[in-house]
């Protein structure tokens, strides 16, 4: 058996996910652990709630359990929403309306600073299971193994499966796994997908409209920032869980200012061996407290500092195409300006400077994670990033955070599912 939360999957179903990776599940809706045990948690808290108030409600999950639910969907009466904020939950109604201009009576189910789910609150007579599972499928355009899963539930429980479209394209993703329980529906027309892709149904005149619509909207943008070794990206993973557990698109976006540079790196190389200049990297010596070499003075190094920077800010803008809801920037705005600091310090900033500040994405959230140096000093990552490193990167944080009134220093010495959850609280009823 596959045991997802506390959901058990009975053995012939846990085999239609042997061999997907967790890219794959994710892409057929399976919910990864940790997710599935916050959701089973979200819906004790939900009933606790319903039994403290006694409010006569029905809770709808999906057919395999509220592991794999996306939220728990409340019909019938509806608690009080001072019940719900007494529970710790916080409605997300402000952040749906800043991210896609409508609102819903969606609350997300918090515990100890970390988002445990969402609740809709519906009200109204709940739909058959079979209709809601039809439904999302029409819904997202495609059939995954989670309504694979559900369909194959509700079959063993005695409901009878309409011929549909829906229906059919499960069976037909339900063979590619090697499945055979809705084998009656294959019609055999449709072509068997990739084992690690759902089944697509046809969309409507408008889906792709919407579809270029939501790529077009502008994702929230939250962006940290600090010296390496601060916590960014354990913050920004922690981040991303708890917007995913309250059923938000999330993504981190890790990038800093000379990477990626593909064959005009390759170029700067060869142009310093033909000039003598050595084929070490200018960032070593630099940090190493050397004079800065030829290749990082004058117009050379300002031309360099300039294709840095636009590199920099391309990689940074590209995934706001992605569609995503909230990006979470590992590296912003801060750390492009004391990179430019620290690391050319023969090379006139003040065009790098211009233009970093054009080409990166406005935030809407900016933290600068602070540590004290000792403690920045224990982990600095590699030789590269010495003592002296550290030491000039926080003096050239100090001048520069000043000037940047947008972006909030907050103690990054506390627990970091506990900063993530007040930032995401934060988001959440902004």
């Amino acid at each position: 058996m596959l045991v997802t939360g506390r959901t058990v999957l009975q053995p012939d179903d846990a085999r239609l996910l042997d061999g997907l990776d967790e890219v794959a599940q994710a892409r057929h809706g399976v919910p990864p652990t940790w997710l599935a045990a916050r959701r089973e948690r979200a819906a004790q808290r939900l009933r606790e709630v319903l039994d403290r108030t006694g409010v006569r409600a029905a809770v709808r999950t999906s057919p395999l359990g509220p592991a794999w639910s996306g939220d728990l969907d409340v019909h019938g009466e509806l608690p009080p929403e001072q019940a719900l904020r007494a529970a710790g939950m916080v409605p997300l109604a402000p952040l749906h309306r800043r991210l896609s201009g409508r609102a819903y009576r969606t609350w997300a189910v918090v515990e100890d600073d970390t988002v445990l789910g969402t609740v809709d609150l519906l009200g109204g007579v709940p739909p058959r299971p079979v209709d809601a599972v039809l439904a999302r499928a029409r819904r997202r355009g495609e059939v995954r193994l989670r309504e694979v899963l559900e369909l194959r539930a509700l079959a063993a429980a005695g409901e009878r499966l309409p011929d549909d479209p829906v229906v059919r394209a499960a069976a037909v993703v339900e063979a590619a796994h090697g499945g055979a329980v809705l084998a009656g529906h294959d019609t055999g027309e449709g072509a068997h997908p990739a084992r690690h892709a759902p089944a697509p149904l046809p969309r409507g005149r408008l889906a792709p409209v919407r579809r270029a619509a939501a790529r077009r909207r502008r994702p929230l943008v939250v962006a940290l920032s600090g010296v390496d070794g601060a916590g960014k990206s354990t913050l920004a993973r922690h981040l991303v869980d708890d917007l995913t557990a309250a059923g938000i698109d999330a993504a981190v976006v890790w990038t800093r200012p000379g990477m990626g540079l593909g064959g005009a790196a390759a170029v700067a190389r060869a142009a310093k061996r033909l000039l003598r200049h050595g084929s070490a990297p200018s960032v070593r010596s630099v940090a190493a407290g050397e004079p800065p070499p030829a290749a990082r003075r004058g117009l050379p190094g300002l031309a360099w500092a300039l294709l840095v920077c636009a590199s920099f800010g391309l990689q940074a803008r590209r995934p706001r195409l992605s569609g995503r809801q909230v990006l979470v920037y590992d590296r912003h705005l801060p750390d492009a300006l004391v990179t430019l600091d620290v690391f050319y310090p023969g090379v006139p900033t003040t065009l790098p400077h211009r233009l970093v500040r054009l080409a990166l994405p406005r935030a809407d959230l900016a933290c600068y994670l602070d540590l004290p140096a000792d403690v920045l000093r224990e982990r600095k990552p590699d030789d590269l990033m010495g003592a002296q490193t550290v030491d000039a990167q926080l003096a050239a944080y100090a001048r520069r955070l000043p000037a940047l009134p947008a972006v909030r220093v907050v103690d990054a010495r506390q627990p970091p599912q506990a900063l993530s959850g007040r930032l995401v609280r934060e988001l959440l009823t902004d």
